[in-house]
């Protein structure tokens, strides 16, 4: 398969749908500011409005009217990652001429779980901090309760609360009580229809997610759990592009392709973390 195969609008399909298909918190931000993306070192401010006051109203009065404060913050878009692939002519002819495809694949599924660990890396700007707890089957599901209550306190909606949780965590709930997930084996979806990955069921009001990028301690042992809503963190992402290249002192084909992102936590009342220690 030759240059005169490759079709950039096929290929960054291909690309894409792996991308999303394997990203876990990349599916529970919100992306309302992607499209304001224009290259990297580019920032998009985001305009905050304050609260509005509610007062009495007596007959015949004079009204009284606020000017609404505002605020901006601003998401940059920081991070430049590439991925660039090479198959040799012959092997690609005759061992293998869909090695290229499923490569590109593959880089879609790597780039979505490097994006996804930058987004978990932002726990730190959570607005509550919950106590650190050792997590046993006979406490997780109060630490889970810990979250809500966080969440509650801090007037977060209950509707679209997540929870990403290690493996560990998840095995300790259903030690807790079998059937205390409502598991469902079929894809969840948003109402926008965003594929929901990791998805594994809902409790105490939070759809709970399995996520191996969440921030932990190099045993493993310790994982910084969170919970929040879609409003909490902004992300926007775009393939910059995708191209093949046929290098001049080899017989190979190479694609490369150069994804820029940034992502912020724009409301950290939204979000909240744990330091969770797996214990027996």
């Amino acid at each position: 398969m030759g240059l005169e195969n490759f079709t950039p609008e096929l290929w960054a399909k291909s690309y894409l749908d792996n991308l999303y298909k394997n990203l876990v918190f990349g599916s529970l931000v919100n992306r309302d500011y992607e499209g304001d993306i224009s290259g990297f070192g580019s920032s998009v401010r985001i305009s905050e409005y304050g609260d509005v006051t509610i007062n009495s109203y007596t007959k015949a009065s004079t009204l009284s009217y606020q000017a609404p404060n505002s605020a901006q913050k601003i998401l940059y878009i920081d991070q430049a990652k590439y991925f660039a692939i090479t198959v040799d002519d012959i092997d690609n002819a005759q061992n293998n001429p869909k090695a290229l495809p499923g490569l590109t694949k593959k880089a879609g599924y790597a780039m979505a779980d490097t994006m996804d660990q930058f987004i978990a890396s932002l726990y730190a700007s959570a607005g509550t901090t919950i106590t650190a707890a050792s997590v046993s089957a006979g406490n997780v599901l109060v630490n889970v309760s810990d979250f809500a209550l966080a969440l509650d306190e801090a007037n977060v909606g209950r509707e679209g609360r997540w929870l990403v949780v290690p493996p560990w965590y998840h095995q300790k709930l259903w030690q807790a009580a079998t059937g205390a997930i409502a598991y469902n084996a079929t894809s969840k979806v948003f109402d926008d229809g965003l594929l929901r990955n990791g998805y594994v069921g809902t409790l105490n009001g939070f759809d709970i997610f399995v996520s191996m990028n969440l921030y932990e301690s190099t045993a493993k042992s310790v994982s910084y759990v969170m919970g929040g809503t879609r409003e909490a963190i902004s992300f926007a992402s775009q393939l910059d592009k995708i191209e093949p290249i046929k290098r001049e002192t080899t017989f190979d084909t190479a694609i490369r392709g150069l994804q820029l992102y940034g992502a912020k936590v724009v409301q950290p009342g939204a979000l909240a973390y744990c330091v969770c220690t797996k214990t027996a």
